[in-house]
């Protein structure tokens, strides 16, 4: 006979990063692992964050929780800094990606059809108000205005939802241990210059809703030591030189006025490919002495199936190409 899992939290335990033991955290301890709770992978924390997110989620003060923002460049980490603390507080994350094809029924739920009867399809913010997990919202200023307007009942500390189609009609009220998330690109001052960069997004997205989020973090891309520290646990196989000139090609680019955002998911990709060799049978050599990866042609290779062939104009492209070479010499 089987039973169902239990996923109700029986108790929330503290606990600490190593390197922050100054900052408490809340683990929910559970009979069952839920399926949305993040598998735990590297991750650069930092003070500033981590305690803006404490101070948003856990407020020392007792009071409301506050919905916590997060803006910066294109593969800054805001999504997996989220991910990531979810993964170690074993909190499941229900996320949607917010774009101009997103709808209201998706957030709060449908009529759906099943053996010739109809009943109701919760949608993905409904079932974490509910649940109590956490609402992650990818791309904000994606949002169309009437999806944006049906987030501000989601935000606020005693916010309830009207399910209009629901059987019968009712209202969902949060989940004590519920709490929202936002990533952007475009939103805050740091932004400002790269705010129209970023095609498909409003980024004067309405100011009662920015003003809903109690808290926000600003990201920005790792330090070589940090971001080379990551990558040789995400990519093990790569070699040190190697890797420490794809991270100077990335940190080039990102300081070059002209040229497109460098993320650090760009920077996996290409290791990645350079790590895993030429897509042939390598020799016994090439296996043992990684030669293949110092080859210029062959990191120019990688480098074009990573990220090359993506930007959106020639210009962009060869002033990475050209910084590619000024690292690791021609080809």
């Amino acid at each position: 006979m089987s039973t169902q899992p239990d996923y109700s939290v029986i108790q929330w335990e503290i606990f600490n990063l190593p390197e922050f033991p100054h900052i408490p955290l809340r683990r929910a301890v559970t009979k069952d692992k839920h399926p949305q709770v993040p598998t735990i992978e590297p991750h650069v924390f930092t003070e500033e964050h981590l305690s803006e997110f404490a101070t948003c989620v856990w407020p020392s003060d007792d009071g409301d929780p506050q919905p916590l923002l997060l803006s910066g460049p294109t593969g800054s980490g805001k999504t997996s800094f989220i991910l990531q603390l979810a993964a170690r507080c074993n909190v499941p994350v229900f996320r949607v990606n917010l774009n101009g094809g997103t709808t209201v029924r998706q957030l709060k739920g449908s009529l759906a059809v099943r053996d010739g009867a109809t009943y109701f399809n919760p949608g993905v913010a409904t079932m974490a108000m509910e649940f109590g997990g956490w609402l992650l919202l990818d791309e904000l200023s994606a949002a169309v205005p009437p999806v944006a307007m049906s987030l501000f009942p989601i935000l606020e500390p005693r916010g309830a939802v009207l399910l209009e189609q629901a059987q019968p009609v009712r209202c969902v009220t949060r989940h004590p241990h519920f709490r929202v998330f936002a990533t952007d690109n475009t939103i805050g001052a740091n932004m400002e210059a790269a705010r129209f960069a970023y095609r498909g997004t409003n980024p004067d997205q309405n100011v009662a809703l920015i003003d809903r989020f109690g808290g926000m973090c600003e990201l920005t891309y790792l330090g070589q030591s940090e971001e080379f520290d990551i990558m040789l646990q995400k990519v093990p196989d790569i070699h040190d030189v190697v890797l420490e000139g794809l991270i100077r090609v990335a940190n080039l680019v990102r300081d070059s006025e002209d040229a497109p955002p460098f993320s650090t998911r760009m920077v996996e990709n290409w290791a990645r490919r350079i790590a895993m060799g030429p897509y042939r049978e390598l020799t016994t050599v090439e296996v043992n002495t990684k030669k293949y990866q110092s080859d210029p042609a062959f990191i120019m290779s990688c480098a074009s199936g990573a990220f090359l062939r993506k930007q959106r104009t020639n210009e962009q492209r060869t002033i990475i190409q050209e910084i590619i070479v000024r690292i690791f010499g021609e080809a």
